[in-house]
């Protein structure tokens, strides 16, 4: 039974946005839920009923039929313990699922996430430090409009403003104040700020000097700064789990807070427990103004990445590595999600990847015709091939040398450098010099990450900035940028591209065009992770406009 003071905010709302009461749970809805903390209705709003189409549409809301065909709403606007549903198309077999564009399932629960016609959400967005877009890109699935972006990296940004023409790219140092004018301008127009400053002075903290006073945190400095001064009604920081040690997570909550003009929420999150094929942990600063009278959103995940691992099996021939779940009736559900290459709440890298396996080494062109590959093999590629055209960019795939080559077929796929034989482990193999010789006669330390390959029934291992951090889990080469994007969850639509000016301009990374799209692929942010914190403070920003409304 709900609180009385619960009950009356639920139909203030209800009547507010002409919708009815909690409908009874639609068979096949995920009963398992965790209960929502009902303290104040500020979090989160109730599943609701549908009474338009008009507010289907803005509510982003998703249908299940069951077994009768009666279709049942579920709208992106839920519980806290389903905010990760909000992406989320779930379709069963007699419920029509052509008409949405997909084939019927053959009877059987299908999850797609839709990436090319999302609902808008009527608010708007600016990405701080934002690289290639990967927050923006995000935001833009979930309906947000884009406003601006601005990075200090001139490559980062053309990729930017290729992919946002609507939005104001600012290509600067955000420390200038002619940089800081701009993105302070566009800042104040809306209604979220993103970004993820580098934050470098992890030592200090160990002295209790705070850090946003370090000089060496100058850029996280910034991104405080920007949002004292724009006051927008939401904030996402993103940065490395290694600011949870030695205390930096209570000092940046602090920060952050701006003497309580935000309530502010930090999360680890693992982007393998929302759709993205490949682990990458995140520490996530959502902060909510405190006006709205909300406490910021926890996100909810698969628990995918703390259910599943992969497992080295010694042999006396060959080594083989093996993914393996805990003993218990989620984990084999979870086990079951990510076989199934029709559900994209966890995906492996060969449902990421493997239309485009076919990529030969040392492919020189940057574009292939769709007709020239497979037919998509997932739901995940699928989704991927939303909103493209004919052509699939960003396909070029670096050579390697013969050593390498000799390396890569001596590991199992999940491999590294550990299962190379003594053999193997020779700095030079086939006569031929490259690189530098630490003079030892084998292979030194820094060589050690550069032989991991992907096992195919398994998220991808964290992918840094790096052409040659991972490999393919079938043939001896490297991944393609567009192979790197897919892992990130970037869609195929989105293109990777550099600053057509010569030489080193300013704020621009040595090493060339090619490293510089594989730097910014690695640099960024999960889309489908971004996705999800949209998605949660959208719920929160609508709950709260409704209320006001009613009001």
């Amino acid at each position: 039974m709900l609180p009385a003071f619960a009950r009356a905010t639920m139909h203030a709302i209800a009547e507010a946005a002409d919708i009815g009461p909690e409908p009874a749970a639609a068979p096949g809805l995920n009963r398992t839920r965790p209960r929502p903390d009902l303290q104040a209705l500020t979090r989160v709003a109730p599943r609701v009923r549908r009474r338009s189409s008009t507010w289907s549409r803005e509510a982003g809301s998703a249908f299940e039929a069951d077994s009768a065909g009666d279709r049942r709403p579920f709208p992106a606007i839920q519980w806290l313990g389903a905010v990760a549903q909000g992406p989320y198309l779930r379709c069963m077999a007699k419920a029509s699922p052509k008409k949405r564009g997909y084939p019927a399932p053959g009877g059987r629960a299908r999850v797609v996430r839709r990436v090319s016609e999302p609902s808008p959400s009527g608010y708007s967005v600016v990405d701080l430090f934002s690289g290639a877009g990967g927050i923006s890109e995000g935001f833009r699935q979930e309906g947000y409009r884009v406003l601006g972006g601005s990075d200090v990296d001139p490559d980062a940004v053309a990729t930017f403003a290729l992919n946002f023409p609507g939005a104001e790219a600012v290509c600067g140092d955000i420390r200038n104040a002619k940089t800081r004018d701009r993105v302070k301008a566009i800042a104040e127009r809306a209604d979220v700020v993103v970004g993820g400053p580098p934050c470098q002075a992890f030592s200090q903290v160990r002295n209790y000097s705070r850090m946003i006073d370090d000089p060496r945190n100058s850029l996280y400095r910034e991104f405080v700064r920007v949002v004292a001064d724009a006051v927008p009604k939401a904030f996402v920081m993103e940065n490395v789990t290694g600011l949870d040690q030695m205390g930096a997570r209570e000092q940046m909550l602090a920060d952050l807070e701006l003497g309580g003009e935000y309530q502010v929420r930090a999360q680890v999150v693992d982007a393998a427990d929302f759709g993205v094929p490949q682990t990458r942990k995140r520490l996530l600063f959502l902060g909510v103004h405190r006006s709205l009278q909300a406490e910021p959103p926890v996100l909810q995940g698969s628990a995918a990445t703390a259910s599943v691992t992969l497992v080295r099996f010694p042999g006396p021939r060959r080594t083989r590595y093996q993914v393996v779940v805990q003993e218990n009736v989620l984990s084999h559900r979870i086990f079951d999600t990510l076989r199934d290459p029709e559900d994209v709440r966890i995906v492996t890298a060969i449902q990421a990847i493997s239309d485009l396996a076919g990529l030969p080494v040392g492919r020189r062109e940057d574009e292939i015709g769709y007709s020239e590959l497979p037919e998509p093999e997932s739901a995940y590629q699928r989704m991927m091939r939303e909103g493209t055209g004919t052509e699939l960019k960003n396909v070029q795939v670096p050579r390697i040398n013969a050593d390498t080559a000799l390396r890569l077929k001596g590991v199992p796929e999940g491999g590294n450098y550990r299962d190379l034989s003594e053999e193997l482990l020779e700095r030079y193999l086939t006569g031929q010099r490259w690189g530098q010789d630490n003079g030892s006669g084998r292979l030194s330390r820094r060589h050690f990450y550069a032989y991991r390959r992907l096992h195919p029934d398994v998220w991808a291992w964290t992918l840094n900035t790096k052409g040659d951090s991972v490999y393919h889990y079938r043939h001896p080469r490297s991944l393609s940028v567009r192979e790197f994007a897919r892992l990130q969850s970037f869609p195929d639509r989105f293109v990777f591209a550099t600053d057509p000016r010569k030489g080193m301009i300013a704020g621009r990374h040595d090493g060339g065009p090619a490293h510089s799209r594989y730097r910014q692929v690695g640099n960024a942010v999960p889309p489908l992770l971004a996705r999800a914190a949209a998605a949660a403070l959208r719920d929160v920003l609508r709950v709260k406009a409704v209320m006001a409304r009613s009001a």
